[in-house]
């Protein structure tokens, strides 16, 4: 696949996940395919807001939802990947990012300053 089919199948497989990425408390994050994130989700910490960032790569005759959110050093998204094949429907696409966003969700909640917050401890002042 040349870079051009690429980024078309990239941008459709984008533009069907918009309502999955709202609903799922994410911003969509506007640039060209393959260069930058596609979605980001601030996220209250006992530190302050951090930002986390989702991003459809190309990966092999598919796409990879991947994310990333460094704390204490070391990407705690790292570990959460959903493939996006090629010929996935709208619905299919959405569904991809649903599970994208738990696993992120569950991953952020255990990071050390997000699970600070959820306990109670909030930025000073």
């Amino acid at each position: 696949m040349n870079t051009i089919e690429r980024n078309t199948r990239m941008a459709k497989h984008i533009a069907a996940m918009r309502v999955a990425i709202d609903q799922a408390n994410w911003v969509p994050y506007e640039g060209l395919p393959g260069e930058s994130a596609i979605a980001s989700q601030e996220i209250a910490t006992a530190v302050g807001p951090k930002t986390a960032y989702a991003y459809l790569t190309p990966y092999a005759d598919c796409f990879q939802l991947v994310g990333n959110y460094i704390s204490e050093g070391r990407n705690v998204l790292s570990t959460c990947t959903v493939t996006v094949k090629d010929d996935f429907t709208a619905e299919q696409a959405a569904s991809a990012f649903n599970a994208f966003a738990e696993q992120a969700e569950a991953a952020l909640d255990q990071s050390y300053a997000r699970s600070l917050y959820l306990r109670g401890m909030r930025p000073r002042p």
